[in-house]
């Protein structure tokens, strides 16, 4: 009997209807983390049992990935001098280079936005797009929050509801639209290298690079929105972006709460950080019998934008002078040209154009990644369990290393002492020989792997109540909709101050005429005696 209960219900469930909602997700290649990010979102929707279509646009021919594993892609026409722009833009041999200064990076950033407008005048134009999009009838649809122009695109093609997101942390201008004040005193502005507790000349830098922040944008503001352009395509106040944006039914952010800068957050922020590390495979016999050459195993990875081939010879020769120092450690280098004859062949050296990145942080063999502190890795190496040496390069790598030595996994070293072998060295020793950062990388990746709810299950709940419920103006703050004098009560504040003002003034004058009286007075009686 209870063979045959159990088959019925096995037929019943068969038989459910899931209810899949059709998902519109845009991915263009504009930084190789940001297209992973959006992929990732793709892939996982598409395993909770949803029809997801990438729609992805090559604007640097570098980036290889194809926008999604597992959904359908969508290619929309690429424009010839974003190409270029972005392709072979100076900039990425230069970033090795590059102050840390806010003005340095924004105007990287600037390059980058540039070369997002040339994309959005195109797909503001393009027909062929916009039939294909309004013939799919889409529930729902999903685009990183630094391509403004795709919300008003998401609303001309009438999609009922539809998500942000950033594949980095938050950046500083954006906590005001979600009706949140960014606090410059414990809150680091996206690219600076400072963590929530900040010294007198961290906090006075900080503060400045957040005033230039909101100057640069809003002086640049129509390169970054486009929205005058799309009004005058499109319609008059088709997109405002700041109501637009806010009209989100939610953001999703690259952070997780155990390791990201605690500050507050509105309603809407959902942190997804993790959905996309990989189950680990186990690795082929290669990379085995490299793990067990020695003891220690060291992997050198600075990602994909700042290629280890085109750092100064200078950094190169530092980093072989350390790894020369350590004949008792093995080193893998993540290397784009290991052919080139650059770098000299060492015995405990193995250079790679590739590298099984998440395989490897997997093996407890693997002693220490040395890395450039992108998002990405940060999370993996987190998740794993890997203590790290991180040498941020750029943008927002610089607050991702203060979140290895806040969490005390690692040690955080600026990219110009690569040049120093020997502070190399004592760097990774530090590391190794400091009992406390493994301790705390193992409870990390702990707390990490066990979160309360996973952020697979959080991105996916969401993103079906919101395909379900469309908007969800009862999450929005009522910051969102006061005006500067509301929020920070200066409409209640300075009357006071000026009645408090005019009851010491009308104090003044009462008491300066009532002792005028009395001295007054008494003077003139003492000249009549």
């Amino acid at each position: 009997m209870l063979k045959v209960y159990s088959l019925l219900l096995a037929v019943i469930a068969l038989f459910t209807v899931i209810e899949s909602y059709k998902i519109l997700i845009y991915n263009p290649k504009i930084g190789f983390s940001h297209v992973a990010f959006a992929s990732q979102i793709a892939d996982v929707l598409v395993d909770a049992g949803h029809e997801v279509v990438v729609a992805t646009v090559d604007m640097d021919l570098d980036i290889k990935h194809k926008g999604a594993n597992k959904a359908r892609i969508y290619q929309i026409k690429s424009n010839a001098e974003c190409i270029e722009t972005l392709t072979k833009n100076p900039l990425k041999d230069m970033m090795w280079n590059m102050s840390d200064d806010a003005v340095s990076q924004f105007q990287m950033f600037k390059t980058f936005f540039h070369a997002q407008e040339l994309t959005r005048s195109d797909i503001i134009k393009d027909k062929e797009l916009a039939e294909f999009v309004l013939a799919e009838k889409f529930d729902f649809a999903y685009t990183e929050i630094f391509n403004l122009y795709m919300i008003a695109m998401f609303k001309h093609w009438n999609i009922p509801a539809y998500a942000v997101g950033t594949a980095t942390c938050l950046a500083e201008n954006h906590y005001s639209i979600f009706g949140v004040a960014f606090a410059p005193s414990y809150m680091p502005i996206m690219i600076a290298g400072s963590s929530d507790k900040m010294t007198y000349y961290e906090r006075a830098k900080n503060l400045a690079s957040f005033a230039f922040s909101k100057f640069f944008f809003t002086y640049n503001r129509e390169m970054f929105t486009g929205e005058e352009e799309i009004n005058a395509a499109l319609g008059e106040n088709v997109f405002s972006t700041e109501k637009d944006i806010a009209e989100s039914s939610f953001i999703f952010l690259n952070s997780h709460p155990f390791l990201e800068l605690p500050n507050a957050k509105a309603p809407k922020m959902i942190e997804v950080s993790g959905i996309g590390i990989p189950e680990p495979k186990p690795l082929d016999k290669y990379w085995l019998d490299i793990l067990n050459l020695r003891t220690d195993t060291i992997l050198i990875s600075f990602g994909s934008l700042a290629k280890s081939s085109k750092m100064p010879t200078e950094m190169q020769r530092g980093i072989i002078n350390a790894i020369k120092a350590m004949p008792d450690k093995t080193f893998i280098w993540k290397y784009e040209t290991p052919n080139d004859g650059v770098i000299p062949k060492l015995d405990n050296l193995i250079l790679s154009n590739w590298v099984p990145q998440n395989d490897l942080l997997n093996n407890e063999k693997l002693s220490l990644f040395v890395t450039h502190g992108g998002m990405n890795s940060i999370t993996e190496l987190a998740y794993r369990g890997i203590r790290t040496l991180c040498i941020p390069i750029f943008g927002d790598q610089m607050k991702n290393a203060r979140l290895v030595s806040r969490a005390k996994i690692g040690i955080v070293m600026a990219k110009e002492d690569l040049i120093f072998g020997e502070k190399i060295k004592a760097n990774i020793l530090g590391v190794l020989e400091n009992t406390e950062f493994k301790e705390n990388a193992i409870r990390l990746s702990k707390m990490m792997n066990n979160r309360p709810i996973s952020s697979k299950d959080l991105l996916v709940k969401h993103v079906e109540f919101a395909a379900q419920f469309k908007k969800l103006p009862m999450l929005d703050l009522e910051s969102i909709n006061q005006s500067f004098i509301v929020y920070y009560l200066l409409d209640i504040i300075l009357p006071f101050v000026l009645l408090l003002l005019l009851f010491f003034y009308i104090t003044f004058k009462v008491t300066s005429k009532i002792l005028s009286c009395v001295f007054g007075s008494k003077s003139l009686k003492e000249k009549r005696d």
